[in-house]
């Protein structure tokens, strides 16, 4: 059984890599983006929006994000939980697909009318 291959050369096709950046808080980024955290020295890959979690009081409240250490992974299910505002800068800004508006519009309703209040992060790293 013969494979067959496709080879890409061109790179005017593929975007070009955007430098690291101050984080503003006013964009949802998207997954596969590499950040760094207020305070922090570890990149952290974002690999999901919204979570729900439960916080210290029991109750079921959502983030903005949910990462891993970059470049190791998820290592002994150790993930971080963080918001908008617990970001420093965006060394690398995710991939972002002809599907990635519908899925920010659908994130930005959902959070709109979920019941669920926001989660924050203290300072011990314990979701509130």
């Amino acid at each position: 059984m013969e494979s067959s291959y496709i080879i890409c050369t061109t790179k005017e096709i593929l975007p070009k890599p955007m430098a690291a950046y101050e984080y503003g808080g006013d964009e949802m980024l998207p997954i596969g983006s590499v950040i760094v955290l207020i305070d922090g020295e570890q990149p952290i890959m974002i690999t999901g929006r919204k979570p729900i979690v439960e916080n210290i009081h029991k109750e079921e409240v959502y983030l903005d994000y949910i990462g891993c250490s970059y470049p190791t992974g998820v290592l002994d299910n150790q993930v971080y939980f963080f918001n908008e505002d617990n970001i420093s800068k965006v060394l690398f800004y995710g991939y972002v697909g002809a599907e990635e508006s519908n899925v920010t519009d659908f994130i930005k309703e959902w959070e709109k009318l979920t019941p669920l209040k926001k989660g924050k992060v203290n300072d011990a790293a314990l979701v509130e």
